[in-house]
């Protein structure tokens, strides 16, 4: 019989560990094959690459390579598996359907309160919706083969057949589970780690007014924008926003008072709330609306009240209501859709919304854009860190030695504190340039002579100030173009939004107007940390 514990939490130490729940046939090979490339092996060791890849918490799979006897026996072994584990993993097919130890697991997992938040689901083959168990009915999953127009359910292109990838589909669906799995894993390290004090700072520092992290709400998603909604919680994240609700939690659904609760605290908390419509409303919690127009409507309410952050901006809802489907936004589309419109069959257009109907890539920027506006720096902070100085990293290649010192002099002509990379033939250049990027207060990107490919790898690499092993922002990643002009230096070919936050374009001067640097300058001043 088992016991009434139904979970026991990973201690401080240990690893978060994921159940793996699937049938032994999903994994069998051909005659001749190693029992590592069946399906479920191929899928587990690419996953474990990717949690490996992303590090800390990184979270142990547990997966049983027995073969349980045909007696359907479910051993200690696994219970004691399933009450250490904080995340199930379903494979689900039609073999697992048929076996009674798999919904036996699942059975076990579900006892524990607010399992549905901690499950992740997999499909190796096609299974009709209503034959899902009750427990996975809300959860959209991951499909890991594809049925093409001609094709019907028991005749399915599997990504991986025979041992091998034969889709490139695998590699983009494995990519997006592992962070998920990531995710989840890391929200439950948080919940078990007690909360650090704040580091004292250095003797003798001067302490200047800090701001809280900025909280923005985005909401939980309809299946068709889940993609997306993964990708902009990444953007936030790596930019320094707290995303609430957590990532890894979803609105309860079998209590109307649970999921007003979930989704009013959180917004009480944002200044702002994202919102992505695709054509689908999502589950339908206990006696609400489904989920995507009841967040709408609840960010709606607060944005009616009117309150404002602590810098002045009002709360207000951004939507993006895509005009056409896109490859991670899917949804039938016989014209393009009026993103009024759009918003309209979920909720009501409110005073102060922010709508958005272009590619997502274009709301990448734009909502970049829109976040940082909303928060003005402040004079008093600004005047301080002004008066401390601005400490530049004036980063080029060698090509570009010559351009690089024009933009370093001007600089310390106008009373900024610019340095250069060290000398090429020196062996600790390398340890120097790390130090100046975790180090300077901003990053001047210089690019003449060198090659597009020299500067966007150098671009990527300023994509998350943490990596750098720095305490916090940089002011600006300014991307400065000199002479020549080309091709590779046109806008549609710059780096990304996430890598530089300014392009000053010098590459047309016949006479280096460097005074145009001016409006960079300003901004690593800044006090507000972008």
């Amino acid at each position: 019989m088992y016991e009434e514990q139904f979970h026991i939490p990973p201690g401080p130490d240990d690893p978060v560990q994921i159940f793996v729940s699937y049938a032994h046939d999903d994994n069998s090979v051909p005659p001749g094959l190693e029992p590592e490339k069946g399906f479920v092996a191929v899928l587990i060791s690419h996953l474990e690459y990717i949690l490996t890849r992303r590090g800390h918490p990184r979270p142990k799979i547990w997966w049983d390579q027995r073969r349980i006897d045909k007696a359907d026996r479910f051993d200690n072994i696994i219970q004691e598996a399933i009450k250490r584990s904080s995340l199930l993993l379903v494979v689900m097919s039609t073999n697992w359907l048929s076996r009674p130890w798999c919904r036996r697991e699942l059975e076990l997992f579900a006892k524990r309160q607010d399992s549905t938040e901690h499950m992740v689901l997999v499909r190796a083959n096609h299974v009709e919706p209503a034959e899902h168990p009750g427990e996975l009915q809300n959860i959209e999953g991951y499909n890991f083969f594809s049925l093409d127009d001609w094709r019907e359910p028991g005749n399915e292109r599997f990504f991986v057949d025979q041992g091998e990838i034969c889709d490139k589909l695998f590699t983009k669906h494995v990519s997006e589970l592992g962070s998920v799995v990531w995710r989840r894993a890391s929200n439950v390290r948080r919940k078990i780690l007690p909360p650090q004090p704040p580091l004292a700072p250095p003797s003798g520092a001067r302490i200047s007014s800090l701001r809280e992290p900025r909280t923005i709400y985005l909401a939980k998603p309809a299946p068709d924008t889940a993609v997306v909604y993964d990708r902009i919680a990444n953007d936030l994240m790596r930019e320094g926003y707290q995303v609430v609700p957590p990532i890894g939690e979803n609105i309860p659904a079998e209590s109307a008072a649970r999921a007003l609760q979930f989704v009013d605290s959180a917004l009480e908390s944002a200044e702002a709330s994202i919102h992505l419509l695709g054509d689908k409303p999502g589950y339908k919690p206990d006696e609400l609306d489904h989920i995507v127009p009841l967040q709408l409507a609840r960010a709606g309410g607060r944005a009616k009240l009117r309150p404002t952050n602590p810098n002045g901006a009002r709360f207000t809802r951004i939507v993006w209501a895509p005009k056409s489907p896109e490859d991670d936004c899917r949804f039938p589309a016989a014209a393009l859709r009026e993103p009024i419109t759009v918003l309209d069959r979920f909720d009501h257009h409110c005073e102060g919304d922010q709508l958005y109907g272009d590619v997502f890539s274009a709301f990448q920027s734009y909502l970049k854009r829109e976040l940082e506006r909303r928060v003005p720096p402040s004079r008093t902070d600004s005047v301080e860190q002004e008066s401390a100085g601005s400490r530049i990293y004036v980063w080029h290649r060698k090509d570009d030695r010559e351009f690089a010192r024009k933009v370093r002099k001007w600089l310390r002509d106008h009373d900024a504190e610019a340095i250069l990379p060290g000398n090429d033939e020196d062996p600790d250049r390398d340890k120097l340039h790390r130090q100046n990027l975790a180090d300077c207060s901003a990053v001047f990107l210089c690019w003449a002579q060198a090659t597009d490919v020299w500067a966007k790898m150098s671009a990527s690499q300023l994509r998350s100030w943490r990596d750098l092993g720095r305490k916090e922002r940089f002011s600006v990643r300014g991307l400065v173009l000199g002479p020549p002009p080309g091709e590779s230096k046109s806008e549609d070919d710059m780096p990304l939004p996430s890598e530089i936050d300014e392009v000053l374009d010098l590459s047309h001067d016949n006479q280096l107007m460097l005074d145009r640097l001016q409006q960079l300058l300003d901004r690593s001043r800044a006090s507000h940390v972008r």
